[in-house]
């Protein structure tokens, strides 16, 4: 799992897992990812409109979002990442050593401009900034609309895998 991350585990699904047996592994993994990044999303919505209680000017919210966690996910397992991330910086110029690099006219990320988010989320280290937590409250009072979530965004594109199997095959 990934650095101290927290992790939800639906069980009670055998049904959904035999039929994602039954579809091929570049189909599943696509409908996997995407229900993961649904129940992320949920998170994500809620930690922006919490943010919107601390006295942040919004550019935090623009760095709030979720990543694939690739280091930690594997077949058959989805791990995402919430919290701040980097922002969108600019383009790279057209220069030589951009060209020669491939990158020119590509865009690149920088740190977010909110460095002060985990003194928000976590306190600082003085008495008069006590902590106000945006994430971890966000991610709590959520649990259950992520997975229903997950659930949803799962069935509706089995469905929809199942069904462009079936017509490729009765062609």
């Amino acid at each position: 799992m990934a650095k101290g991350g927290i992790s939800i585990e639906v069980g009670g699904l055998r049904d959904l897992g035999k039929t994602m047996l039954e579809l091929k592994d570049n189909v599943s993994k696509r409908i996997i990812r995407k229900a993961v990044k649904a129940g992320a999303e949920v998170v994500v919505k809620a930690a922006k409109v919490n943010s919107e209680k601390t006295k942040d000017t919004g550019a935090m919210q623009a760095s709030i979002g979720s990543r694939r966690d690739v280091r930690s996910s594997r077949p058959g397992v989805e791990f995402r990442a919430t919290g701040i991330f980097k922002v969108k910086g600019g383009t790279y110029a057209n220069t030589k050593a951009n060209v020669r690099a491939g990158r020119k006219g590509g865009s690149f990320l920088v740190d977010p401009p909110t460095f002060y988010w985990k003194f928000i989320e976590f306190g600082a280290p003085t008495r008069n900034f006590p902590a106000q937590p945006f994430l971890v409250p966000a991610f709590d009072a959520t649990k259950g609309e992520q997975i229903n979530e997950v659930k949803r965004v799962l069935h509706e594109e089995i469905i929809r895998a199942q069904r462009f199997a079936a017509r490729k095959a009765g062609r």
